[in-house]
């Protein structure tokens, strides 16, 4: 039995780390239906916070999309602490 949600459960957890990028878990990939990466179109606005990070947002209702994920470039933070509070940020920016 899955568990309901709202996309309120936003709390970044660090993730994969692979050469390029941390990979910044947002929410529970089994909260969503279907996947997107809005930053790769044309007509949306890259992220101010962070040149490089790339976002990966989850549907959760027919009209309802929110983070699921942050890839965060290794070169842009010093540790994954840091990773997750960029990521947080980043976050914030594209949800309000």
């Amino acid at each position: 039995m899955g568990r309901e949600s709202n996309g309120d459960t936003a709390a970044p957890r660090g993730g994969r780390v692979n050469r390029r990028y941390h990979h910044i878990a947002i929410r529970p990939r089994e909260e969503f239906t279907e996947f997107r990466t809005p930053l790769s179109s044309e007509d949306t606005p890259r992220s101010l916070v962070a040149e490089g990070c790339d976002v990966r947002e989850g549907r959760l209702g027919p009209d309802t999309w929110v983070v699921e994920s942050v890839l965060v470039p290794r070169d842009a933070v010093e540790d994954r602490s840091e990773a997750e509070a960029l990521a947080e940020r980043v976050v914030r920016e594209l949800e309000a």
